[in-house]
């Protein structure tokens, strides 16, 4: 399982058995209304595989993270956007932020 896409599931929480599940490169659990907190499972598991992660218009309200920098190496997408998150948000890795000009 690579691809996973629950959207408008009304899910209210976080899907358990993605705990299990070693790669995931897109996952879409938006319009929801899952609350609570984002798991920290979710940064650690798929740091090496994760390109889009779509949490948006859900109830989540906090994050569990060691760092306020991603973790991710291949994140091309990140929506938490309508939510009720607190606290800092989090930034990508300064290490991984192209800096080149885009071509007109």
């Amino acid at each position: 399982l690579s691809i996973l896409v629950l959207v408008s599931c009304n899910m209210t929480t976080m899907p358990r058995f993605l705990m299990h599940i070693n790669h995931m490169e897109v996952l879409d659990l938006s319009n929801n209304i899952i609350q609570g907190t984002i798991p920290q499972w979710i940064w650690e598991t798929w740091n090496d595989s994760l390109r889009e992660l779509d949490l948006s218009n859900n109830m989540f309200t906090h994050m569990q993270l060691t760092s306020y920098l991603l973790p991710y190496s291949r994140l091309d997408s990140l929506d938490l956007s309508s939510n009720r998150l607190q606290g800092q948000a989090p930034m990508p890795n300064p290490k991984q932020i192209s800096a080149e000009p885009e071509s007109s």
